[in-house]
């Protein structure tokens, strides 16, 4: 027969595993209202690949950009790029009062026409494109 203290101890193993969850939860609802600023409010600038990671669950690139006249770093997961990309450049949006956090466009790199080109100081309101 069940106590209520039974249960009790039941209920008490499950308690870590919510706690996780719903932190888990906070940081996904964090992450997505801040790319969503940043992708509403941000300005475009050119980034290059500068290294790439491998490890057990995945990659971390590397990023280095020019806002303002400061130049950032930037980590963060890979996104289906690796050490081939290394090298490259690719389009990410800063918003001009935090440019210390980015979106990365890995599905568009900087065209050839652009790769010489520097990007303002406080970026493109518009993607490039080729002229």
């Amino acid at each position: 027969m069940r106590t209520s203290l039974d249960n009790l101890q039941e209920n008490r193993s499950y308690k870590p595993l919510a706690i996780f969850f719903v932190f888990m939860v906070l940081i996904a609802a964090y992450q997505f209202y801040f790319n969503s600023n940043i992708l509403e409010k941000g300005v475009f600038t050119k980034a290059t690949l500068v290294n790439a990671e491998a490890y057990k669950g995945g990659v971390n690139i590397t990023l280095k950009y020019s806002f303002n006249g400061r130049e950032f770093e930037s980590r963060m997961g890979g996104g289906g790029l690796g050490s081939g990309s290394i090298g490259q450049q690719f389009f990410v949006k800063v918003i001009p009062e935090d440019p210390d956090h980015i979106v990365l466009f890995s599905k568009k790199p900087v065209p050839e026409c652009l790769l010489e080109t520097a990007p303002p100081a406080m970026g493109w309101s518009k993607l490039p494109i080729c002229k």
